[in-house]
């Protein structure tokens, strides 16, 4: 497979022609976010590194840098949420022997369920 995530194949269906630094940026602290988590720590812990990981999206002079460049806009984040979530949904389509639509139904109602009780990750 190819190195660049732009080329389209059997192996990734999914391609965008190009993503702008800023939506390279928002993708980044996004990812940052997902990993913070430790499904092993307490609770004020997780919020803690989750809080410090999604400071990068604030403008707050204190926030910590990321290498001088600015902070990303709405557009950038729901861009890169959007470019994140439909490349994890194919590959997990792909793995699965599914649909986008049925791995998209699936997180809809684990979604729901947030609503109905209270749920850990």
């Amino acid at each position: 497979m190819s190195s660049n995530p732009s080329d389209r194949s059997e192996d990734s269906p999914i391609a965008f022609p190009s993503i702008p630094t800023g939506g390279l940026l928002a993708a980044n602290i996004l990812l940052d976010a997902v990993v913070a988590y430790d499904a092993q720590a307490p609770i004020h812990t997780n919020v803690t590194a989750l809080t410090t990981a999604l400071m990068a999206f604030s403008d707050d002079a204190d926030a910590p840098s990321r290498d001088g460049r600015s902070v990303p806009e709405t557009g950038d984040i729901v861009a890169a949420a959007v470019v994140c979530l439909t490349k994890l949904c194919a590959d997990r389509a792909r793995d699965e022997e599914s649909s986008s639509e049925v791995v998209v139904a699936e997180m809809r109602t684990y979604l729901e369920s947030f609503r109905t009780e209270s749920r850990e990750f």
